[in-house]
């Protein structure tokens, strides 16, 4: 098998962010989900794609912080890979379900007892969808890159980044990951989706990866306390 491995490691660096950013630029597009109504705007697409990079680019620089060597730093980004995979094809199979994206405030409809009776009805649905091809394809993309790695040349010295590049880097993929947040934050402000942004939208305007790092914070997020005042304030509206 040595005398196989030639292909520079540089271009399995390059193989995980093609292969993890085409499978969110798929989902996102609806390229092979019909139930997504893809919002295909040059906007989007930029703002999107800066916000998925931006999160590619920190995972693989924390991969490169916590590993020294490049051996353990593929395994690594091969593992985290395989979860970002298994998210899409999630992603891919709620949406085939319900036609939307996930929301981490659907959580909450299990605490009804019907709906969490129902979960494994969900479950059987969802393993069934795989005998149609477009739940499957994103795992492709896995497999493409899980195989590249058993060809990788690895130097005999792992290559160290500097203090300084590794400062500048962090600041390119934090910019990166906030700016598509901030765009999209402000331009929610004031409307009727400032408080229930909707899963597909979200990722439309941030990135897949990147949106449900923002949307987290909806997991702990409890629901406004009706003031005697701000009842008043509703009652004179209507």
């Amino acid at each position: 098998m040595k005398k196989h491995k030639i292909i520079p490691i540089y271009v399995f660096y390059v193989a995980f962010f093609v292969c993890n950013f085409f499978n969110s630029f798929m989902l996102l597009r609806g390229w092979f989900n019909p139930n997504i109504s893809a919002d295909n705007s040059f906007m989007t697409i930029i703002l999107s794609t800066i916000g998925d990079l931006g999160v590619l680019f920190l995972i693989f620089l924390a991969a490169i912080a916590i590993c020294k060597k490049d051996k353990n730093r593929i395994k690594l980004l091969v593992f985290d890979s395989f979860i970002l995979t298994f998210f899409i094809i999630f992603l891919q199979g709620f949406s085939n379900m319900f036609s939307t994206l996930f929301s981490y405030t659907q959580i909450v409809s299990f605490k009804n007892p019907s709906q969490g009776k129902l979960i494994m009805s969900y479950v059987v649905y969802f393993l069934r969808m795989f005998l149609h091809a477009n739940i499957a394809l994103p795992s492709f993309s896995f497999i493409a890159l899980f195989t590249l790695q058993f060809f990788i040349k690895i130097p005999n010295e792992s290559y160290k980044v500097k203090t300084s590049h590794k400062l500048i880097s962090l600041g390119s993929g934090l910019v990166a990951l906030l700016l598509p947040m901030i765009i999209c934050a402000s331009s929610l402000k004031g409307t009727a989706n400032e408080f229930s942004t909707n899963g597909f939208y979200g990722s439309s305007q941030m990135g897949t990866y990147n949106y449900y790092i923002y949307s987290i914070k909806d997991l702990w997020k409890k629901d406004p306390k009706l003031t005697k005042e701000k009842e008043a304030e509703l009652t004179a509206f209507l």
